[in-house]
């Protein structure tokens, strides 16, 4: 276990500084004081974490969330990736390790007490690349197709019925909190669905899953395929779910063209495209889908964004109404 918080334990080349964005640091003090003690302590970690796992480290990289990425390179002369979280990692690093490289980056190791994890470097992510939606629906399904794995068991991950009762869970309590304005009936229905979800989970049709497939998960290897970029994921939340679980995260994503004239149209026909792609039955993508949205629309008011969590209500009014 690395010796994390200790002092004097590793040091970080002069030119080297760690910086969080108001969203990085806004995710990490809905931790309360265990949020801000992160981020007092955050230099010190990536210091010692450094000198456990002899690293060197170059720049900190743009886009995290809910966590720091900084590109290093090991004595080996390999390049890798450091990411230092928030929050606990447990499930994003088993389900690295239970991929083991197959569509996702390759795990070197995992500290659980730093939350930290030293990744496989790939390339850019896919959103910094122009495609049509089309486009990145295919690339994002062929990816997942490669990364969807039959499990003998869920191996301790979260199963597609939990997933499905944290979004029961998540929508009622954030609802009530901060009654939104979107129609009653929106919540009604996305609950119902929600217990569909829960019911229909079975583990013989279950495979590990990424839970949160989108473009900006979505890394670059260098090679091509029919003239489309090859990836590997990063960062998944990882569960033992139905294949439509990963799907239902592309109903959410492009939300202003799903917004354009007729909402309910546009989004059916995505989830028709993403069942061609990938031979899925449409039902359970469309219901994921919904689950996806809502919930994003009450994530986006728990960060104070009220702009982009109405974009979600209204699409939930369209789609659930």
């Amino acid at each position: 276990m690395c010796p994390t918080g200790s002092t004097g334990a590793g040091s970080l080349t002069p030119d080297f500084n760690v910086s969080l964005t108001d969203y990085q640091r806004n995710r990490a003090l809905l931790l309360g004081a265990e949020g801000q003690e992160w981020i007092d302590n955050l230099p010190a970690v990536i210091a010692d974490l450094c000198s456990w796992w002899n690293l060197t480290p170059h720049t900190q990289l743009d886009g995290g969330t809910e966590a720091v990425v900084v590109s290093v390179r090991r004595t080996d002369g390999i390049p890798a990736i450091l990411k230092i979280a928030s929050s606990p990692l447990t499930d994003e690093a088993r389900a690295l390790q239970l991929a083991n490289g197959i569509g996702y980056a390759q795990l070197y190791e995992y500290d659980e007490q730093a939350n930290a994890l030293l990744l496989e470097a790939l390339g850019d992510k896919l959103v910094d690349h122009t495609y049509t939606i089309d486009e990145y629906l295919h690339i994002v399904c062929q990816t997942l197709e490669t990364s969807w794995q039959r499990l003998p068991d869920g191996n301790g991950l979260p199963t597609g019925a939990e997933r499905a009762q944290w979004h029961h869970n998540f929508i009622s309590e954030k609802w009530a909190e901060f009654s939104p304005d979107c129609p009653h009936d929106v919540r009604d229905n996305a609950l119902r669905i929600a217990d569909t979800r829960v019911s229909a989970y079975d583990p013989a049709d279950s495979v590990l899953v990424h839970g949160d497939a989108q473009i900006w998960n979505t890394l670059l290897t260098g090679e091509l395929e029919d003239g489309l970029p090859v990836c590997k994921f990063v960062d998944p939340d990882g569960a033992f779910a139905e294949r439509a679980c990963d799907l239902g995260v592309s109903q959410r994503e492009w939300i202003d063209d799903l917004l354009k004239g007729d909402p309910l149209a546009n989004g059916r026909a995505r989830c028709t495209k993403l069942a061609k792609l990938t031979g899925e039955p449409q039902t359970p993508i469309w219901e994921w889908g919904c689950l996806e949205v809502i919930s994003t629309s009450l994530v986006y008011l728990q960060l104070d964004d009220a702009v982009e969590a109405q974009k979600y209500l209204n699409l939930a009014s369209a789609w659930l109404s």
